[in-house]
């Protein structure tokens, strides 16, 4: 299984360049391909400045349209198995970074929304990546903060019970738990206001 999606990490297309991107990093619900949640989907729309661009589909960013979500339970396991992997295997942290370092070079500017696992994956590539101007939002993060450059911001919900436990202190506090950031207004507004300025 880790083989062949290792395989798909290092096999997704380069990007066009561009000079702003925002793209969402979290696990993925299948292994075979990633598209983004209608809810994520809608969120990386809302939250994109204008003059930026939102790169369509989920990591490793291979164009893939929305799709509805997958079960609960196989998404959860697929999600456990990423994030397992991002910090005991070293193919895999080679796969990931390959598919990261891909984007960072095609943008002069990059914002990461990483959710859940996403955090724990950014940091297992890191050895590999190149400089960059990047800003990584943590939405429930399960993973220390990044070591690379970046400017680093936590949003945590008050009821995300994971992300107290395995992330860092987080820089604001929202209503919600491990599985409503897609949903919630208040994490739009976060991730809006922070992208803004960033722009």
């Amino acid at each position: 299984m880790i083989d062949a999606h290792c395989a798909r990490l290092h096999a997704a297309p380069a990007l066009p360049h561009a000079p702003a991107r925002v793209a969402i990093l979290t696990g993925q619900a299948r292994l075979d391909q990633s598209p983004l949640p209608p809810a994520q989907a809608a969120f990386l729309a809302a939250v994109t400045p204008p003059g930026w661009q939102a790169v369509a589909g989920g990591f490793p960013w291979e164009g893939t349209p929305p799709a509805p979500p997958a079960p609960f339970a196989q998404a959860a396991a697929a999600s456990i198995r990423q994030y397992l992997w991002a910090r005991l295997s070293r193919r895999y942290a080679r796969a990931a970074g390959a598919a990261i370092a891909r984007l960072m070079r095609a943008s002069d500017r990059l914002a990461l929304i990483t959710g859940s696992a996403g955090l724990a994956i950014l940091n297992a590539a890191e050895p590999v990546l190149p400089a960059t101007s990047l800003t990584v939002i943590a939405l429930g993060p399960a993973g220390r903060a990044p070591r690379l450059p970046c400017r680093f911001h936590v949003i945590r919900a008050r009821g995300d019970h994971w992300a107290r436990l395995l992330g860092p202190a987080a820089d604001r506090l929202i209503p919600g738990d491990h599985y409503s950031y897609w949903t919630s207004a208040e994490a739009r507004r976060a991730v809006a206001a922070i992208l803004r300025n960033a722009a």
